[in-house]
């Protein structure tokens, strides 16, 4: 059970470093920018993409970046082994090298994972979910009126 919840904590972490961090904001701009120059030629861009060259892993990163299902199960697969290496490791030296590795990613998570569920983000979606609410029948009210 404890392997699953480290398994869970490393994944928010690595999502959430992935798509919302400011540390890594950076890498995600500089992978859509190079995805950008890898697209396809239209009339409307400058260079043609066969001067650019392919880049197929930024566009493939960029894809998988602006999805968060997508980076959620691409995220599993590092996370996985460093469970599994931990557990492999428990009763070794290097169990302390590979937890020091891994707890930095497992705290992120932790604290992404409070905010996913915190009062103060709930309430903002209710408000939110309220205000659309409120739109649709403002709507309505204007298109009977003018019917």
């Amino acid at each position: 059970m404890v392997w699953l919840v480290a398994w869970c904590l490393l994944v928010l972490g690595l999502v959430f470093l992935a798509r919302s961090a400011e540390a890594t904001e950076f890498i995600r701009g500089w992978i859509k920018a190079r995805a950008e120059r890898g697209r396809p030629w239209t009339p409307s861009t400058t260079t043609p993409a066969s001067e650019c060259g392919g880049h197929r892993i930024a566009r493939f990163l960029d894809a998988l970046l602006s999805c968060a299902p997508c980076t959620a199960a691409w995220s599993a697969i590092p996370a996985a082994a460093l469970v599994v290496g931990l557990y492999l490791l428990r009763d070794s030296p290097w169990f302390v090298v590979m937890l020091a590795a891994s707890c930095p990613f497992g705290a992120v998570g932790l604290m992404y994972g409070f905010t996913l569920i915190s009062p103060s983000q709930a309430m903002a979606a209710a408000l939110a979910g309220l205000s659309r609410l409120k739109g649709k029948k403002d709507a309505e009210g204007k298109t009977t009126q003018a019917g």
